[in-house]
């Protein structure tokens, strides 16, 4: 099985959005932990089934209608660099992409 690994980043995101969501609405933070712990398991089954979206081989999946979680696999396992909110800034994502494709290695 493919180890997953978090960035410090990626954790901050996950607890802001998790408290964001349980701002919401009672449990909605518990339901945003559901389906990520589903896409994770998918994603240790089939760490490339979300297609690349950017050249630094960054990929992204859905973890819920408006929450994206951005990985690359990597020989050492699956790397989970950020989460957010897919309705914020529609180029938050890009320049993200952008920010963490900085002197990263190449991609298996």
């Amino acid at each position: 099985m493919v180890e997953i690994l978090w960035t410090g980043r990626a954790d901050a995101d996950l607890q802001r959005l998790y408290e964001r969501a349980e701002g919401h609405s009672e449990g909605a933070g518990d339901r945003l932990q559901e389906g990520l712990v589903h896409v994770l398991d998918l994603m240790q089954m089939f760490p490339e089934r979300w297609r690349v979206v950017h050249r630094g081989g960054f990929r992204r999946a859905l973890v819920s209608r408006t929450i994206g979680l951005i990985y690359r696999v990597e020989a050492r396992g699956i790397i989970v660099h950020a989460m957010f909110d897919l309705r914020e800034d529609p180029r938050y994502a890009e320049r993200l992409l952008d920010d963490l494709s900085r002197g990263l290695p190449p991609t298996r």
